[in-house]
């Protein structure tokens, strides 16, 4: 099958997904009760998979471009990742299955590698009676790479493409990237159509502490980037991971401290619980038959006025397709949390304060207005000491989508101040 992939810049992502190797693992990577799978789909433009490392294809990177997935499985909850490692010797194979039967363990009971002693494994993901720097049960990334876990928001057409500039990109620049389809959005199924409980905020947050030990390097050298909803779900891991580092270094001097940076992009305040309360009372038909008329309204909040327009249509267009509405009103529903709730408290933000966070906003963000961001914004500085709030340009409440080239290099140069940080830290602690 021949595909003209001259239009497409990411050279190394189309000579790794197209390796030779891509096939050549071994079974050990398997050992976390994961198979293989591959189903085929067809459409009217051309005939391609799930995985497009199986079909040796790349697809173009148009609107409707998709990504080889994984499917990973917390507690019977099956979500889509996008995996992209800039280096692919021992890693898993884009269509490995991983099973992970509870929160934040792994069934070891045939593996003889999970490190010394066959110690027991406990559910923050460290091995007892070693250094978790490097032992951790869940950790099968064994590249040198930085990895970038991107978390996409709770809106109608949300999913992982919305972060494709940023996977090409990074991946690039020498990146591992993780990219998961929530729950219930992109090609995460929703298990159970009848139950909005499965969207309660601490169900997605333990979902996303899973996949960060599941994925992250072992050295720390891991970033945490969250948009609208999501960047809830990114204060609350960041949160999580820094309060266990706390604790872990303690008790294991020299504990590497395992997230370098945390950004958001369109973060306000949490929603009054009002919000959610409001919510419970729209029914889900009610939302089904409004579908036309709330995508145009989501759309022409989220989308500047000067976005490319086929990009607008399109997701207006995908908005329009989505039938259950479950998973939106779900993630609404589910900030009645009081996880979720005291996200922004003092005591909590605390916990991030040797933690550098970027706090980004669209400067014409109709969806929630840069003031309210630039007033959150404050309220995090006030907690914290490496915090900086920066408004984008020309763009809403998508930035990713609609100034993709603004917003990478600004990751970029903030990343790099990250790792310059933990490098003068390094050096200060051996003085």
């Amino acid at each position: 099958m021949h595909i003209d992939l001259s239009h497409i810049k990411s050279h190394r992502l189309t000579d790794n997904l197209n390796s030779n190797n891509a096939h050549n693992i071994s079974n050990n990577a398997t050992s976390s009760g994961s198979t293989s799978n591959s189903n085929s789909s067809t459409n009217n433009k051309r005939k391609t998979t799930d995985c497009d490392v199986c079909e040796g294809v790349v697809l173009p990177m148009s609107n409707d471009f998709e990504f080889p997935r994984q499917t990973f499985i917390r507690n019977n909850r099956r979500m889509q990742l996008v995996v992209i490692r800039s280096t692919h010797p021992n890693t898993a194979h884009p269509c490995e299955t991983l099973n992970v039967p509870s929160k934040g363990t792994v069934d070891t009971s045939n593996n003889e590698n999970i490190g010394a002693g066959g110690s027991n494994l406990h559910a923050g993901g460290f091995e007892s009676g070693t250094s978790p720097t490097t032992a951790s049960n869940l950790n099968t990334n064994n590249s040198i790479n930085p990895t970038i876990l991107f978390i996409h928001g709770g809106g109608i057409s949300n999913r992982a493409e919305h972060w494709k500039h940023q996977v090409m990109y990074f991946h690039n620049k020498g990146y591992d990237v993780i990219v998961p389809d929530i729950l219930g959005f992109g090609k995460s199924i929703n298990p159970n159509a009848n139950s909005y409980t499965q969207f309660d905020f601490n169900e997605l947050l333990d979902d996303m502490k899973s996949i960060f030990h599941h994925y992250k390097n072992k050295a720390g050298l891991n970033y945490v980037v969250g948009h609208s909803y999501g960047c809830y779900l990114a204060f609350g891991l960041a949160q999580h991971i820094m309060s266990e580092y706390v604790v872990l270094q303690q008790s294991h001097i020299g504990y590497i401290k395992p997230l370098l940076g945390l950004v958001t992009i369109g973060m306000s305040e949490p929603p009054s619980i009002w919000v959610p309360y409001i919510m419970n009372w729209l029914p889900h038909s009610l939302l089904y038959y409004s579908r036309h008329f709330l995508s145009k309204l989501f759309v022409s909040l989220v989308y500047a006025s000067e976005t490319d327009r086929s990009l607008v249509h399109h997701e207006l267009a995908l908005s329009y397709a989505r039938h259950d509405f479950r998973p939106v009103k779900g993630v609404v529903l589910g900030m009645v949390s009081n996880t979720f709730q005291e996200l922004a408290s003092t005591p909590k933000l605390q916990i991030l304060n040797d933690l550098p966070i970027l706090l980004l906003h669209g400067e014409n963000d109709k969806l929630i207005p840069a003031a309210t961001g630039r007033a959150f914004a404050q309220r995090v500085q006030q907690a914290t000491s490496m915090t900086t709030f920066e408004l984008l340009g020309s763009c809403s409440h998508n930035a990713m989508l609609e100034q993709p080239e603004v917003l990478n290099q600004r990751l970029q140069t903030f990343f790099s101040s990250c790792t310059s940080t933990m490098n003068a830290s390094d050096m200060s602690s051996e003085q």
